[in-house]
């Protein structure tokens, strides 16, 4: 699945937080309490790939992948910068 979620898309402290991007020390939004690190919310676009396998009826086992990147990097000079991410989910669901 392709994803692409603008900066003004929606509330940022609603939307999924798994899928964010890379905010290096030059491209944190100004006045945003950013740091350099990972930062979930809008303003990324991205890739996301899940697989999910039953071997019995009451466990499922899922793998998802992240490849993300931001829209909009800072500041909006020619600087370029690398924001792009990778995150890999294993999750294991047990019905009862």
């Amino acid at each position: 699945m392709y994803k692409w979620l603008g900066a003004n898309a929606w509330w940022e402290e609603l939307v999924d937080d798994d899928f964010g991007a890379f905010y290096g020390a030059l491209n944190s939004p100004p006045n945003s309490g950013f740091g350099p690190g990972f930062g979930g919310g809008t303003n990324a676009k991205g890739h996301i790939v899940r697989f999910a396998y039953s071997p019995t009826d009451a466990f499922t086992f899922a793998v998802k992948w992240f490849l993300t990147d931001l829209i909009r990097s800072y500041p909006s000079s020619g600087i370029g910068s690398n924001s792009r991410m990778s995150r890999l989910q294993v999750d294991g669901t047990l019905q009862f």
